[in-house]
């Protein structure tokens, strides 16, 4: 005979992994209390000691309300928080008791109740040999002329909860529990009811022996279900949000076959278990990975149980095509729709009911209000995109008419984190707001110090930000699972610059000093960088690649070290990165028909049919492109890449390295880093630093804080520190 409280049945039935049932034997570490939890335990123990006493006395309440309060929160179980926060908390609790002792006395029932915290016992036993004694609390019953009323305090509640008729599984369960203790008394009248505390209202409901039925057959169904789970739980230093134990089980490895053309490694059998248990999941797998293959696995898994009809992709608009090539490789006679075209052709396309459907970030946001149909699943893709919560892509995504039944949401990118840490929140806030709550509470949490003009100086808790997103996340390193894959080496060369091309960036420089001067200490400003500050720091990193940019004058020592290396790996396939589309063209210019460019100005079809042509042809080893292709292109062919200049977020630096280090490739891949010596390139630098240890949290960081150098702010003033640390 095994006995089980209600709640942790109810906690095990509603976990997505289904947690063993027989390991919560072996659980011995509880996770810390929230204090929110807290302060509803705080209040039931007032309640609780209001009537015990037998003095009901509105006068009471305060002392009684001050004494449980400092009692519950003062439990080392309970998570610490600053003074102000508990304040505020204890101010809001004393007004809902006020709430409570009225409803009470209007309904005369501020007398000695039957029982207080009433403990009960229901022995389960069914045909698949489960012998289980379910116990649980009561709040409060009461003997009234009608018969015995069962009350259940809540003390947060939504509106939608307080106007809900429906009779709940715990309503059900208390009525039985009373029943059987009572069975003297079967004749009087007994009836349950959920007094919300906040607004000081009181729903009743009346229990039928439908209701009674039903009951036991969910609770037989649950106790059932736990106790015979495939999953087995594994202890970890991990928190959990659903058992709120310091454990997470792993998930079930998925291995039909049939699903696909072709096999998944080990590590995506698992990942695709999870996405398919969780529903919900933030893909954070390390670039060429094979998140696509992964989540068009998932798709057609839950399209063939029949839990989903259709399934909606969005992405970059380079990425489309690519989409498409590889449901049709993996798939057989896949229905896919994908939106392009003009208007009145992607007006067609809205029409078609097909399963798979793909469209980009930028058609999502110029035809949201053409997009009606319901999604039983969303992915997507490069989620970076709509990491600011308050632009048009991202409002858009809010728009997303998504199944509330099956609420299968994908998220995939292998940098959710490029520049601060509220990028991350604002992906996690699409796939459950309940994992990190409000914005305030986040930052509350999560931000540490500010300067004088509030920006962010320190980010902490960086160990208690991991383990709260632990459980809807994955993430696994291309060196943990695939050992065989070539490493990629990096070199930095630094360059001196030419005569003629020092002199135009000293001027340069000289010149945005003066302004800067002015504008910090004549204005006393510093808030944010204004136009003509950010377009001559931009001139810098031009002239860094070639004076050609900025002036009529032809000077690169850039370009110089270029040729010579170009030389040198000669018939080698070869990726070079600048962020400047004019710098490409140079380039071209420079490099001739053994060269071909990407730029901004292709199409997704042409982007998608260069990479194809320069995959296959023998003449063409070079390819000239800008960051459209660092998101999801498949360049595994090539094993060097060339940063002509580097981007301001490691992010997007890992991304273009991301680009060729991945399944498939053959070569170690060769990273070089063209910078120029005593130049803002040298600060660069630092900041990809400090960037690449933000995204370290994603695997797990040991560090609790991290420190953001003055540098990383796009001001005035730490814009002239960037330009003044020469040398």
């Amino acid at each position: 005979m095994k006995t089980i409280s209600y709640s942790s049945m109810k906690t095990f039935s509603e976990c997505p992994l289904r947690y063993k049932f027989n390991y919560i034997d072996r659980i011995r570490v509880p996770y810390k209390t929230n204090i929110y939890g807290a302060f509803g335990s705080a209040v039931h123990l007032c309640i609780e000691t209001f009537y015990n006493q037998g003095k009901f006395e509105r006068s009471d309440l305060l002392d009684l309300w001050s004494g449980s309060f400092h009692k519950e929160m003062s439990k080392p179980s309970v998570e610490k928080t600053s003074e102000k926060e508990l304040t505020r908390l204890f101010n809001q609790g004393y007004p809902i008791l006020q709430k409570f002792y009225s409803t009470q006395e209007r309904q005369g029932l501020l007398k000695k109740p039957i029982a207080t915290e009433l403990a009960f016992n229901i022995p389960c036993k069914n045909k698949h040999g489960d012998n289980v004694i379910l116990i649980g609390k009561i709040d409060s019953v009461f003997k009234t002329d009608d018969g015995f009323e069962i009350v259940d305090y809540k003390t947060t509640a939504s509106k939608i909860q307080w106007n809900d008729t429906r009779v709940t599984l715990q309503l059900v369960i208390y009525y039985i529990a009373f029943t059987m203790m009572r069975k003297a008394h079967k004749t009087i009248p007994r009836k349950v009811c959920l007094h919300f505390l906040r607004p000081g209202i009181k729903t009743y409901f009346n229990i039928t022996k439908h209701d009674q039925i039903k009951a036991l057959k969910s609770i037989n169904k649950h106790l059932f279900d736990v106790r015979h789970s495939n999953f087995q739980a594994t202890p970890s230093k991990e928190s959990c949000k659903y058992c709120q134990y310091t454990h997470l089980c792993n998930a079930n490895q998925i291995k039909e076959k049939g699903i696909i053309k072709g096999a998944l490694f080990p590590y995506q059998q698992v990942d695709v278990g999870k996405c398919i248990e969780k529903k919900t999941i933030l893909n954070a797998n390390d670039v060429g990975l094979g998140k696509t293959v992964e989540m068009i696995y998932t798709a057609e898994y839950l399209r063939k149980h029949n839990k989903i009809k259709n399934v909606l992709i969005v992405c970059p608009n380079n990425l489309k095509f690519q989409w498409r090539d590889e449901i049709y490789k993996f798939i057989k006679n896949p229905e896919i729709t994908c939106i392009d075209g003009s208007k009145r052709d992607r007006a067609i396309l809205y029409q078609q009911n097909t399963f798979w459907n793909i469209i980009s970030y930028d058609l999502l946001q110029r035809d949201d209000q053409y997009i009606e149909r319901q999604w039983d699943a969303v992915v997507l893709d490069e989620a970076s995109a709509f990491k600011n919560w308050k632009t048009d892509i991202s409002k858009s995504i809010k728009k997303l008419n998504i199944n509330k039944k099956t609420n299968y949401k994908f998220i995939l990118t292998a940098t959710p984190i490029e520049n601060n840490l509220s990028e991350i929140y604002n992906m996690i806030r699409f796939l459950d707001f309940r994992v990190l709550g409000k914005f305030s509470s986040f930052q509350y949490n999560y931000i540490g110090k500010r300067d004088f003009f509030n920006r962010i100086c320190e980010y902490k808790n960086i160990q208690q930000f991991i383990q709260k997103i632990q459980p809807i996340l994955i993430r696994n390193r291309i060196d943990d699972v695939h050992k065989d894959i070539p490493k990629h080496i990096i070199k930095n060369l630094y360059l001196d610059f030419l005569p003629k091309q020092e002199k135009l960036y000293n001027a340069t420089v000289k010149n945005l000093q003066v302004y800067l001067e002015k504008k910090i200490y004549a204005k006393k400003k510093d808030k944010v960088i204004d136009a003509f500050a950010l377009s001559k720091f931009t001139y810098l990193r031009e002239i860094c690649n070639s004076t050609e940019l900025v002036s009529d004058s032809k000077y690169s020592a850039k370009l110089e070290k270029l040729k010579l290396i170009l030389k040198d790996i000669n018939p080698n396939k070869v990726i070079i990165f600048s962020e400047f589309s004019s710098m490409v063209k140079i380039l071209k210019r420079e490099l001739g028909n053994s060269a071909m460019t990407i730029t901004g100005k292709d199409s997704a079809k042409e982007k998608y049919g260069k990479i194809k042509k320069f995959e296959q042809s023998k003449s063409t080893n070079i390819l000239l492109a800008t960051d459209v292709i660092k998101y999801g292109s498949n360049l595994q062919f090539a094993h060097y890449l060339i940063n002509f200049d580097l981007p301001f977020t490691y992010a997007a630096f890992t991304q273009r390295i991301g680009r060729e280090r991945r399944i498939g490739q053959k070569y170690n891949v060769i990273v070089i880093n063209l910078l120029m010596k005593n130049s803002c390139e040298d600060r660069i630098m630092d900041i990809l630093r400090y960037k690449k240890k933000l995204g370290e949290i994603m695997d797990g960081a040991k560090f609790d804080t991290i420190e953001i150098p003055k540098s990383d702010g796009v001001t005035n003033k730490t814009l002239n520190k960037l330009i003044k640390q020469r040398g």
